[in-house]
């Protein structure tokens, strides 16, 4: 038995009530092939839900994109139609990037106090997704996170648009500094989520944190403010405070960074690779045997990358803060190194090996 679409105007999606599937449609071949696939997808398929089709007449001038299947389910349907996994077994791969999740559970923020209270009733944790009208990355996370929102029910999903004038204020309070960001919230802390953007990863993170939920939070205690945790990362750069810089020598190198920043974070792995990289190349045995060595080079060629001390001092030590507070975040991370009573700063605007080997050997004058 084949399945009724009902067609409608495509100015008339928002003021529909009841539950449904839509694919929206423009005058291009890549829209007929995709209405063939949604009408032999849900051929047959007896489920609570109205199949409708719109038609833009000016796709160019439209805000919405043809071809794209929205899905809108309300919560009290949940019984008979159990979110994501039925939606799934329903459209297996059926469009890949354009299939556009909408859910009615995704909250606007509109104010702090109103989304703590709306966690303190619903005994929920929260997971909130920071973007950018204009961002790129963010339109690419719009479908997975409503996705997982559809499959995740113990958790309360909000989005803040930070592109919005009216929010930049609470986004600066948040320490955003990147779209998308997304940030769970246990009634104690608030984490950065930095796992993949996918509905798997997403549902593991939301999964290992729930049993942590505080449910009786104060909110009075959050608003305003930044609560977070730190988020243990595995570096096997010796972490220091200022006041023991004074006992590293020249060509040495100081980070100094964020823990609770993505990009420091990264810098953190850049160097150490790299370092491995050059103590493979240039390491003990290979100096030892004149592996990399011309006959007529001296034999410590190699050791001085040996003998180079990397350490990070962070903005989170209460011994540190005086140094950060003459810095923005915007600036972090900054890697120096020791040059007698000077430093030399690392002034590259990205990071990669070639730019790292010139920057370790201009103090020492050595060259890689």
């Amino acid at each position: 038995m084949a399945t009724e679409i009902e067609t409608i105007s495509c100015d008339d999606i928002n003021s529909i009530s009841s539950n449904f599937i839509l694919i929206i449609l423009g005058q291009d071949e890549q829209s007929q092939k995709a209405l063939s696939v949604f009408e032999n997808t849900i051929y047959g398929h007896d489920l609570p839900l109205v199949f409708m089709e719109c038609i833009l007449d000016n796709p160019e001038e439209s805000e919405l994109v043809a071809p794209q299947v929205i899905i809108h389910i309300d919560e009290d349907i949940n019984e008979e139609l159990p979110g994501l996994p039925v939606v799934e077994s329903i459209f297996p791969n059926l469009f890949g990037e354009i299939v556009y999740w909408y859910n009615p559970a995704i909250f606007q923020f509109e104010n702090e106090y109103d989304m703590y209270n709306h966690s303190l009733l619903e005994e929920k944790p929260l997971f909130v997704k920071f973007y950018a009208s204009w961002c790129g990355h963010c339109k690419a996370l719009a479908p997975v996170f409503q996705a997982a929102s559809l499959a995740i029910s113990d958790t309360l999903f909000y989005e803040v648009e930070c592109s919005n004038p009216d929010l930049r204020e609470y986004c600066s309070v948040m320490d955003i500094r990147g779209y998308p960001t997304m940030m769970y919230f246990d009634g104690a802390v608030w984490s950065k989520y930095l796992g993949p953007r996918s509905i798997t990863a997403i549902g593991s993170f939301l999964g290992e944190h729930r049993a942590d939920f505080v449910s009786n939070f104060n909110i009075d205690a959050y608003i305003g403010t930044y609560v977070t945790v730190l988020e243990p990362i595995e570096t096997n750069i010796p972490r220091i405070t200022i006041s023991e810089l004074h006992r590293l020598e020249d060509g040495d190198i100081v980070i100094f960074g964020d823990i609770f920043d993505e990009y420091t974070q990264k810098v953190y792995q850049l160097v150490e690779d790299f370092m491995y990289t050059l103590w493979k190349i240039v390491g003990e045995d290979n100096v030892e045997e004149g592996a990399i060595l011309e006959e007529d080079e001296p034999d410590d060629k190699g050791q001085w990358i040996l003998d180079i001390e990397i350490v990070r001092v962070e903005k989170q030590d209460e011994e540190n803060m005086y140094f950060f507070e003459k810095y923005s975040d915007d600036f972090l991370p900054i890697i120096i190194q020791i040059d007698g009573d000077q430093v030399f700063e690392y002034s590259g605007n990205s990071l990669n090996f070639e730019s790292w080997c010139d920057f370790i050997g201009v103090v020492l004058e050595k060259d890689l």
